[in-house]
């Protein structure tokens, strides 16, 4: 017999009945899942309501960031991708399943760093990947990191001064101690084969990543990040610095949009690229943009 609530249940969006069936496995004591997807056999958590439900429903994630990585191996016939911010490996396997790719995948919270592993193995892929447990900045240690209990993606460092209101309910997330690593002192340049790739979603400690890896950095063929003006302002980000460090490496750049295919999207002086960060920032501080940042001109 059909559930009374069924017909309900069947007229929500999408989006509601995939969380619906997440906080029920959740709650029922099922821990995790596996789905198949564009970007692989991926294993990930049922409380993770942002990340893995929506790679379950809709069975792609990052495309336009993955698109791009892959677009410059297929060119090459392989190369070098460091992933800063791996989570459970969704970026990561898809690029390093290209022949030739060998990869460095950077994470922080030892949950998300069990499943990365877990997920590299799976796809068989864990013999190109070397794993790093760590939080980059710009000086090693160890740091804070507040935990997202709903989006595993959403890890981050803690700051001492959090600056301006808490939008995400980040006061009553639980702190655990993470080892924390300069981009420059995990990676050997010598063992990279060209082109490198970087991709960095670190929630707004992209400008400690750029301080403290400029030696890495300077090899990068293409470096795809995430600008968050929200996660930038809360860790205490000196923008004005950190658009200078970009600036000083880069000559081009571009702001993706979802939906943007490889080979669409203009390359902009950087000046110009920077430009349009402010706009960024004033238009939409919650809301995260994708960047790419090259030395060429042309389209990306």
């Amino acid at each position: 017999m059909d559930h009374p609530l069924a017909p309900l249940i069947g007229a929500l969006p999408a989006k509601e009945r995939m969380a619906l069936l997440f906080h029920q496995l959740h709650a029922d004591g099922i821990e995790t899942v596996v789905a198949q997807g564009e970007n692989g056999e991926i294993e990930g958590y049922t409380a993770d309501l942002k990340v893995m439900a929506k790679y379950a429903k809709n069975g792609t994630w990052s495309a336009e960031i993955i698109g791009r990585a892959q677009s410059v191996f297929d060119a090459s016939g392989g190369g070098s991708y460091v992933d800063l911010g791996a989570n459970i490996g969704l970026t990561t396997v898809p690029v390093v399943r290209q022949r030739g790719v060998l990869a460095w995948a950077v994470e922080p919270h030892p949950a998300n760093l069990r499943l990365l592993e877990l997920n590299l193995a799976r796809n068989r892929v864990g013999g190109r990947t070397t794993v790093i447990h760590a939080a980059i900045s710009d000086e090693p240690g160890m740091l804070p990191l507040e935990v997202a209990e709903e989006n595993l993606g959403d890890h981050r460092i803690h700051p001492d001064a959090p600056e301006g209101e808490a939008r995400y309910g980040e006061e009553g997330r639980a702190v655990i101690d993470v080892p924390a690593q300069r981009l420059d002192d995990i990676i050997d340049v010598s063992l990279l084969v060209d082109p490198l790739v970087v991709k960095m979603d670190i929630q707004g400690a992209e400008p400690l990543a750029v301080a403290g890896g400029l030696d890495v950095l300077e090899r990068a063929h293409l470096v795809l990040t995430e600008y968050w003006p929200y996660g930038l302002k809360r860790l205490g980000a000196d923008l004005d610095r950190y658009h200078g460090l970009i600036a000083g490496m880069f000559s081009h750049g571009a702001i993706l949009r979802e939906g943007d295919l490889p080979g669409s999207v203009d390359l902009m002086p950087i000046d110009a690229v920077i430009g349009r960060l402010g706009e960024v920032t004033a238009e939409r501080e919650i809301e995260a943009a994708d960047l790419a940042l090259t030395r060429r001109s042309g389209k990306i």
